[in-house]
C-alpha cells in the first residue's frame, strides 16, 4: 500500500509502552529515494522535542491512523541521533514540496507530495501539481525517471517530456507488485 507523505504528518507514534508524540516529517535519501527517518515531534514531558525513529523500528501495518514502534518511549529518545546526519542526499519531504519540476523540454509544475511504499519505505512516486499548465490534473511520476535534486535552486529535473506527462494514461491504482515494473508516470 502507498501513502502521501503529507497525510502522515500529525499521525501518532505509539511505542510499547505510551505514546512518543507525531509524525512532524520524513527524512529520505534523494538517490535510493527511500526514507530513513521519521522525524516525530514528542509528547509534552519528553527529554527531546524531535526524536529521529528509524523505519526498522516500526511495526506493520501502519497507516495514517497511527504508526506503532517496536520500542519503548525510553529506547526511542536514547537511539534517536541528536541531529539529522550531514548527508548530502538526504533531505526531508516537506523542503521537497514547492519545487519546480524540469522535463527535458521545460517545466512542468511543481512538487505537491510523495507516496511512500508501506512495506519497504520506498518512495514510489512523486506527485506533482500541474496546475498551472495542463489545467490542474495531479500527475505522479516514478522516482526512477528523476535524474536530480537540485534544492538551493528548489528543481527536481525529471528524464521525460512535456507532451508524455500531458498524454500520460488515467490509471485506477498506481500500485504494482513486488518485481514489476513501475510506470514512469501516471494520473491520479
Amino acid at each position: 500500500m502507498l501513502h502521501k507523505a503529507s497525510k502522515l504528518r500529525g499521525t501518532t507514534v505509539q511505542a510499547s509502552d505510551g505514546e512518543v508524540g507525531t509524525v512532524q516529517d520524513l527524512y529520505f535519501d534523494n538517490q535510493q529515494w527511500r526514507v530513513k527517518y521519521l522525524a516525530v515531534k514528542t509528547a509534552a514531558g519528553a527529554p527531546n522535542d524531535v526524536v529521529l525513529v528509524l523505519p526498522s523500528a516500526v511495526r506493520l501495518p501502519w497507516n495514517t491512523a497511527g504508526v506503532n514502534v517496536s520500542l519503548t518511549c525510553d529506547e526511542v529518545n536514547r537511539s534517536s541521533p541528536d541531529v539529522v546526519p550531514s548527508d548530502q542526499h538526504l533531505m526531508s519531504s516537506q523542503q521537497l514540496n514547492g519545487c519546480h519540476i524540469q522535463a527535458t523540454d521545460g517545466e512542468i509544475g511543481h512538487v505537491d507530495d510523495m507516496l511512500v511504499d508501506e512495506d519497504s519505505w520506498d518512495i514510489r512516486y512523486v506527485v506533482l501539481d500541474t496546475s498551472n499548465w495542463i489545467g490542474g490534473r495531479a500527475v505522479v511520476v516514478a522516482t526512477r525517471v528523476l535524474k536530480g535534486v537540485d534544492l538551493p535552486d528548489r528543481i527536481v529535473t525529471v528524464d521525460v517530456a512535456r507532451d508524455d506527462v500531458r498524454r500520460s494514461p488515467e490509471l485506477d491504482s498506481i500500485e504494482v507488485g513486488p518485481g514489476e515494473d513501475a510506470p514512469p508516470f501516471a494520473i491520479i
